[in-house]
């Protein structure tokens, strides 16, 4: 394990040479000498890829401190995806970078999301469904048998007319798990382009307006994140606000559309 590491450390370390700083005016949630929580916006890719060389959370992180470079994925612990809002999580050494990856595997750092989804799942549910590449479109994640475990559970906080707002909860870390898991019960996030199901389209079109002039992306915000200090073991909790695009729907459902 030990050479597994130190291999991965080396490979990642190769990788950070090539990104440049960029200030990005990163929201700073907390920071101390061990880490820091990113509240990430909207549209802001997490680590450069084909396409997204620059303006990456990654790029925003060298920018703000250098010493980054000297650790695994510029201490990125886990990832959002590029259209999903909240908390992340950056490690500042690498003795702290593997300490909170180890952390998530053993399912000790909570993740709370809040979303919208189309339809009227059940109050409270628990989806236990392995996650793997999509057999085709390989850029995408698919519910498949032989994939690795996913779970995700979640309660409605409420209800409206065609759609519902949700709490989630993430056991797992698969890649767009709270997405691949709402669309295989049927039930996927509000403007999902990707993950969707044809039906989900025909919603009225007073909220698909709505929708327009308010978002243009998949409604997922990383609200919460709660774990033991790696260092001090001083219990983190910290939570992130709705961001705007997100709470004006909200609000317009609650008004117009709320279930009594």
């Amino acid at each position: 394990m030990f050479l597994k590491d130190t291999i991965t450390t080396i490979i990642e370390l190769t990788k950070n040479d090539i990104i440049e700083p960029e200030n990005l005016n990163l929201s700073v949630v907390y920071e101390d000498e061990y880490l820091l929580i990113i509240n990430k916006t909207k549209g802001m890719v997490v680590y450069p890829g084909p396409g997204h060389p620059n303006k990456t959370l990654a790029n925003g992180l060298i920018y703000r401190n250098r010493n980054l470079l000297k650790v695994p994925r510029v201490g990125i612990v886990h990832r959002l995806d590029k259209d999903t809002t909240g908390l992340i999580i950056i490690a500042k050494t690498i003795l702290v970078y593997y300490k909170l990856v180890n952390l998530l595997k053993l399912r000790k750092i909570t993740r709370i999301y809040e979303t919208i989804v189309f339809g009227k799942p059940p109050k409270i549910g628990i989806i236990n469904a392995p996650i793997s590449r999509h057999s085709i479109q390989r850029k995408l994640m698919s519910v498949n048998i032989k994939g690795k475990d996913a779970t995700t559970r979640f309660t409605v906080i409420q209800q409206f007319f065609n759609c519902s707002h949700l709490k989630v909860e993430l056991e797992t870390g698969r890649t767009h798990q709270i997405r691949v898991h709402m669309l295989h019960i049927q039930h996927p996030v509000l403007g999902d382009k990707i993950y969707f199901l044809k039906k989900s389209k025909k919603v009225s079109r007073e909220i698909f307006a709505i929708f327009c002039n308010y978002s243009s992306r998949p409604l997922l915000h990383a609200k919460i994140i709660q774990f033991y200090h790696p260092i001090t073991n001083i219990f983190m909790s910290y939570t992130a606000n709705i961001p705007q695009d997100m709470q004006l729907i909200i609000d317009y459902l609650k008004k117009k559309f709320s279930c009594k």
